[in-house]
């Protein structure tokens, strides 16, 4: 500690191993026991001999320390919890802070101050002893870790269904369980005032039934759409095998734009005014391709009936259809767009940003968009969990409704809106922290207020 900070004492930042990229050059890396038994790496400039960063072995497949010293506004990062309160030195006084853990130092002399991201320390306090589960964005994933996640989804569409296949015919498998229960609750589930927390719920049980029933060790991803403003060139659907698979076969009858235009006036979403999409058949390439769903296609106006067809559990198997839109991101989900909804002054104009409702005057949110810019299956409002990249886009969504809420816990943590029916109808009361939503066979009952945050109760995630 003295050698590498000139001090028995130093400033670091604690940061997730994969938040950390090294632009330029390549550090000189000194290893050694700290003197208590335990390896301690620590990452030098070659050329000046500026101290960069250290780990631990117990951390390095982890985090990372940052010295405060060598970041461009240490102010960004002021101390917020100081450690090992009783190995302080009697001159030195408290550091004021919210957190003071009077733990045994591992180093024999000093004291050792934690700065955090104020993200991961509201996490932190709220989610003891450490911060479990950090989702990143899937350009942030090593490709070992983007198999991880694929292998995990290919082994829930192997494994058997809980729901009966005698009375849910299309259901064949485990992740026929999740995309029967989306359709199942597809009139109550968007565009009312139960769709954010019912989403961020179903989202995480997909992601404890990867872990718990796949043996996946990784979080779940997200997808930044901004981030990839030309789809088929980035990691998502470059079709790759570290990817989510790429775009479908030419074929613009498949197409959800051309569909609507095909459509019969007032029969179909008004999106007319998008070009069509550069695939629309099957998905040719990546972990994806031969990828079969049993569900659908629903048509657009079954969202306006009062109950979901007939056969919508009937058994209709098919190939995972996609046509990417690059014009559809480029138009409703940039960057431009969600700095708007991030500075919404209220829930629900934060709502009519996500999904362009209750003024339907816009012709799509950042929701509706990173859906359409998949394909025909993305866009199916009761049957889109049949994709992969469903639970990415999702995850972004939350990650954003997570930020908003972040921003100003008083008057947004427990900010709702609407009926618990879609479109807001009027014969159906207005949702409360108390509303109950369903799930069906994938978890029992929850109220509303239980799924508000993701930093309380079951939950203990962040995105990055």
């Amino acid at each position: 500690m003295q050698k590498a900070f000139g001090t028995n004492y130093g400033l670091t930042a604690k940061i997730p191993k994969d938040a950390i990229h090294i632009t330029k050059g390549i550090p000189k890396e000194y290893v050694a026991d700290n003197g208590s038994g335990a390896t301690i790496h620590r990452e030098f400039c070659p050329q000046c001999g500026s101290f960069i960063l250290e780990y631990g072995d117990a951390v390095k497949t982890q985090f990372r320390y940052v010295c405060v010293g060598s970041l461009d506004d240490p102010d960004a990062l002021p101390p917020k919890g100081e450690f090992f309160c009783n190995s302080r030195a009697p001159w030195m006084p408290a550091v004021p802070s919210k957190s003071h853990k009077p733990y045994k130092m591992y180093i024999r002399t000093g004291l050792f101050l934690l700065a955090l991201y104020s993200q991961i320390l509201t996490a932190a306090s709220s989610c003891e002893p450490d911060v479990r589960n950090l989702r990143y964005e899937w350009g942030e994933l090593g490709l070992e870790s983007r198999m991880d996640y694929t292998r995990a989804i290919q082994c829930m569409k192997d494994r058997p269904p809980v729901l009966s296949t005698k009375d849910f015919p299309g259901v064949r498998s485990r992740y026929d369980d999740f995309a029967a229960t989306h359709i199942n609750y597809t009139l109550n589930i968007h565009f009312s005032g139960t769709f954010l927390a019912w989403h961020r719920h179903y989202i995480w049980l997909l992601e404890k039934a990867l872990r718990d029933e796949c043996g996946y060790n990784g979080s779940l991803p997200y997808w930044n759409w901004a981030r990839w403003p030309d789809l088929a060139a980035s990691p998502l659907f470059d079709g790759s095998e570290t990817s989510l698979s790429g775009d479908g076969e030419p074929d613009k009858a498949l197409d959800p734009v051309q569909n609507a235009r095909d459509s019969p006036p007032g029969s179909g979403p008004r999106i007319t005014v998008f070009p069509p999409g550069t695939g629309g058949g099957c998905v040719k390439d990546g972990p994806f391709r031969g990828w079969i769903v049993n569900f659908g296609p629903f048509k657009f106006v079954d969202s306006f009936r009062d109950t979901i067809p007939p056969d919508s559990f009937d058994y209709k198997p098919h190939c995972l259809f996609r046509s990417l839109n690059n014009v559809v991101i480029d138009s409703v989900s940039n960057q431009a767009q969600v700095d708007t909804l991030l500075a919404a002054p209220d829930i629900i104009e934060f709502r009519q940003m996500t999904d362009a409702f209750p003024d339907a005057s816009k012709l799509l949110g950042l929701h509706g968009g990173g859906h359409l810019a998949v394909g025909q299956i993305m866009f199916d409002a009761f049957a889109s969990p049949q994709d992969p990249v469903f639970w990415l886009h999702h995850g972004m969504l939350d990650r954003l409704w997570s930020m908003w809420q972040h921003a100003d816990e008083g008057s947004r943590r427990n900010a709702l809106n609407g009926s618990n029916t879609i479109f807001y109808r009027t014969n159906t009361p207005e949702v409360t922290l108390d509303t109950v939503v369903e799930f069906g066979v994938l978890d029992k009952p929850q109220p509303l207020r239980d799924l508000m945050s993701p930093r309380d109760g079951r939950y203990c995630y962040l995105y990055s």
